[in-house]
C-alpha cells in the first residue's frame, strides 16, 4: 500500500512539472502572430495580396507593430512590406491571460517544494484558465492608433472595429498558447489529484 502510494506521489510530480513545461511552452507561443489576416489588404492607398499579423506578445502589453507582408495587385507586382506602429491596442483578455499563466507557473514551481495540494490544485486552475481566456484575446482592448514607420499617426478606433475592419482571426501563436495552456492546466490538475497530501 504504501509503495503504491509512492509511485503516485511520484507521478503525480512528473505529471505537474509535465503541466508547467506546458504552460511554459504557451508563453513562448506569445511571440507568434496572435492575430493575422490571409488575403487582399488595403493599406496606405496600395492594394496587397498577402499576410498582416500582430505579435500576441505585443497585444498583451499594447504598443504593436502590424507587419503586412505581399505583392501589390496592378500591372507591377512589386514585393511590399509595411510595418505600422500602434499606440494603443492593449487586448485585455489577452493581458489577464498572461497574468494568471505567469501565476500559474510560479504556483507550479511552488508547489514541486510544498507539501499538499492547494498549491498544484491553484496552479493548474490557472493555467487552465488562462488558456481559455487567450481564445478571447480580440473581444476587448484599449483603442489602436495606427502610424506608417516614419510616417503620422492615422485616428484612433476602437479595438474590436480595428480587429473587424482588418478582418483580423486569431493567429497561430493564440491558439497554440491556448491549447498548451488548457493542457498544461489539465495534466496539472491531473497530478494534484495523484499526489498525496
Amino acid at each position: 500500500m504504501a509503495k503504491k502510494g509512492k509511485s503516485n506521489n511520484l507521478l503525480g510530480t512528473i505529471l505537474i512539472i509535465v503541466g508547467i513545461v506546458l504552460a511554459i511552452g504557451a508563453f513562448l507561443c506569445s511571440f507568434a502572430a496572435g492575430l493575422s489576416y490571409h488575403g487582399e489588404i488595403t493599406e496606405a492607398g496600395q492594394t496587397i495580396n498577402g499576410n498582416t499579423s500582430i505579435p500576441l506578445i505585443g497585444l498583451m502589453f499594447g504598443g504593436w507593430t502590424m507587419t503586412v507582408i505581399g505583392t501589390t495587385s496592378g500591372v507591377l507586382h512589386l514585393e511590399i512590406t509595411l510595418n505600422f506602429v500602434a499606440d494603443g491596442g492593449l487586448s485585455y483578455c489577452a493581458l489577464i491571460s498572461f497574468i494568471l499563466l505567469v501565476l500559474g507557473v510560479i504556483l507550479g514551481v511552488v508547489s514541486l517544494f510544498i507539501k499538499g495540494k492547494i498549491f498544484p490544485a491553484l496552479s493548474g486552475l490557472l493555467i487552465f484558465i488562462a488558456g481559455i481566456l487567450i481564445f478571447l484575446t480580440h473581444i476587448a482592448g484599449s483603442d489602436v492608433a495606427l502610424a506608417l514607420e516614419g510616417g503620422n499617426t492615422l485616428p484612433s478606433t476602437p479595438f474590436v472595429d480595428f480587429i473587424e475592419d482588418n478582418e483580423l482571426k486569431l493567429g497561430v501563436g493564440t491558439i497554440l498558447y491556448g491549447v498548451l495552456g488548457i493542457l498544461g492546466g489539465i495534466v496539472t490538475l491531473g497530478g494534484t489529484f495523484l499526489k498525496k497530501k
